[in-house]
């Protein structure tokens, strides 16, 4: 199951839409408000960002059946907090410059240094040539403004091209583009393109890659004002290691340093992991394996390594495997006694993946890795005409709290006990904030919204309701796309179809 199945963008809403008032509540530290109700043109699945004043989102209109548009639109909304003001507007989608022979979801647009950014793709089929440009929209009235025209790449034959977006949450000034060109299987070649707060290319470089489009991806990003980082992870064939490069270039001199992060002694399959680099140049990566062997008392678990960036060099490497009682913990006797026959017979009998949601530093160089337990599964029945349905199946279950410290040494395991069964992919999303000796997470639990408080020292945790159903509605705030408006406030836009509500999450300071 690929990790992007987490973020499906949901083109068909059909619902009843449950109407209620403005509420206010106060849970811990942190008080949480519901808007009052706006109608709109399409009101967002992804919400762009603020610039302060005004909040911006993404929708759709329309359906996308079968790659087949139906009246299908993409949306820009722009709105206050209060939605006193409510501004949409249509995405052309049939420019000189942008013709769309087939929608691809979600739309890349971003909000970089208060910009709305929009990456396009267009193919002249007649000349064989991709040409990749940056549309900028003016905030005033939504329309397209300046645009960049990053280059044109040849694509005939078994030529493509992938375009892949960089964005360092800590760096809101640049972000950056890598335009890999593959001929198939194999080796590839990439160009990284650096753009600037004014929409102009500050670099621009080229890399190998070890393998084509449809193998690698891309993680990880840091852009700092010395150099720019980044992760490539080359899926292995069977029975065989994912690859792991990590890729260092100095902004000064352009040159590149490329090694490999060893993953081979840790097990076949990485679901997830975080790098970043300290103070003194060493690489820190963290995150989840599984050990895809025959071994009763290891399925899988937490690692964590240090790497010399100057000379690729691995310093140090810790592995916390998880056991049969960690993983069975919350099941019942009888799946206690399912996968145990799973176990005897050598099978991996771990359902569910560690996906990395949050990384914590801490002031005495310690770091949290707070992961989820996530499983993906679809169920298919026939109606009685005959017709086939696939239903998907979202497990957000328990968080997995791991604490390291600065030399790279896993100190201790913790779980935050949840639950979550959505067929809806935003479903499990969470909102994080970071304070001196907690950190808090809101998520959704069983159609409530809840609140915990975790400690960084122990991971010790409690928790309590935000809202109920009834208050929340039938549709879920898309809070993995909130935005801190402030170091102390989030927004974060609810998930509807032609009214929007807005949830506002202030903590004390």
């Amino acid at each position: 199951m690929k990790r992007t199945a987490l973020f499906l963008t949901l083109f068909l809403f059909s619902a009843h839409l449950h109407i209620f008032g403005q509420t206010k509540k106060t849970v811990f530290d942190a008080k949480f408000e519901l808007s009052e109700e706006a109608k709109g043109k399409g009101f967002g699945f992804m919400t762009l960002g603020s610039d302060g004043t005004y909040m911006y989102s993404l929708s759709v209109k329309g359906l996308n059946l079968m790659m087949i548009p139906i009246g299908f639109k993409y949306i820009i909304n722009k709105f206050d907090a209060k939605m006193n003001l409510v501004l949409s507007k249509k995405v052309p989608m049939k420019t000189d410059i942008y013709k769309l022979g087939m929608y691809r979801a979600p739309l890349d647009m971003k909000m970089i240094d208060n910009r709305l950014i929009q990456t396009v793709s267009n193919l002249d089929k007649k000349t064989g040539m991709r040409s990749i440009y940056l549309i900028e929209y003016e905030k005033d009235n939504l329309a397209q403004g300046n645009t960049l025209e990053i280059g044109s790449f040849p694509e005939k034959g078994k030529q493509k091209n992938d375009v892949n977006s960089f964005f360092d949450p800590k760096n809101n000034q640049e972000f950056a583009l890598v335009v890999q060109s593959s001929k198939g299987s194999g080796n590839s070649k990439a160009t990284l393109f650096v753009i600037d707060n004014e929409l102009k290319t500050s670099m621009k470089t080229e890399f190998d890659v070890a393998g084509d489009y449809e193998k690698t991806s891309f993680s990880n990003y840091i852009i700092s004002e010395k150099f720019i980082a980044f992760t490539c992870k080359t899926k292995g064939g069977k029975n065989e290691s994912d690859k792991l490069d990590f890729y260092l270039i100095d902004r000064k001199s352009e040159n590149l340093q490329q090694f490999e992060i060893t993953l081979r002694d840790i097990g076949n399959s990485i679901s997830d992991f975080e790098c970043a680099l300290d103070a003194s140049g060493k690489l820190h990566i963290s995150g989840f394996y599984s050990s895809g062997v025959k071994r009763s008392d290891d399925s899988g678990g937490v690692f964590t390594q240090i790497y010399d960036t100057n000379t690729g060099e691995k310093v140090s490497e810790d592995i916390h495997p998880f056991t049969f009682d960690f993983i069975t913990e919350n099941m019942s006797e009888r799946q206690k006694n399912k996968t145990e026959k799973k176990m005897n017979k050598g099978k991996d009998y771990d359902i569910y993946e560690y996906l990395v949601r949050e990384v914590i530093p801490n002031k005495d160089g310690s770091s949290i890795l707070v992961a989820e337990r996530f499983r993906y599964y679809e169920t298919t029945y026939t109606d009685s005409k005959g017709n086939r349905h696939t239903t998907p199946h979202y497990i957000h279950a328990d968080l997995i709290t791991v604490r390291t410290n600065k030399d790279g040494e896993i100190e201790w395991v913790q779980r935050f006990k949840k639950f979550h069964h959505a067929t809806n992919a935003m479903a499990g999303q969470m909102l994080f904030h970071n304070v001196e000796d907690y950190f808090y997470v809101v998520f959704m639990e069983e159609n409530k919204m809840k609140m915990a408080e975790i400690s960084k020292e122990d991971g010790s945790s409690k928790s309590k309701d935000v809202f109920t159903k009834d208050q929340i509605g039938n549709y879920v705030p898309a809070l993995g796309s909130s935005v801190q408006t402030s170091p102390t406030d989030y927004m974060s836009q609810f998930i509807r179809i032609k009214k929007a509500k807005i949830l506002t999450v202030s903590f004390e300071k």
